[in-house]
């Protein structure tokens, strides 16, 4: 996804997958059919749970529920 140019970080196209990133930045990218903005609120050293890791993150765009049926 990166190196063929699919995120951009505060709007620039980033092809380097060892790009750093810092508190504050937003990161654009697809996913399924959405298009995801997400602010970087904190970084972690050690890769945790998905619970841990949501707390590190702001959504900006979040992807509305399932239309009930």
């Amino acid at each position: 996804m990166i190196t063929k140019g699919h995120l951009r970080i505060n709007g620039q196209r980033c092809r380097k997958p060892g790009h750093s990133v810092l508190v504050g930045d937003v990161l654009t990218f697809a996913q399924a059919r959405d298009v995801r903005l997400i602010r970087v609120l904190q970084l972690d050293g050690v890769r945790g749970s998905a619970d841990q890791a949501q707390k590190l993150y702001h959504d900006l765009a979040p992807i509305p529920d399932a239309p009930l049926e």
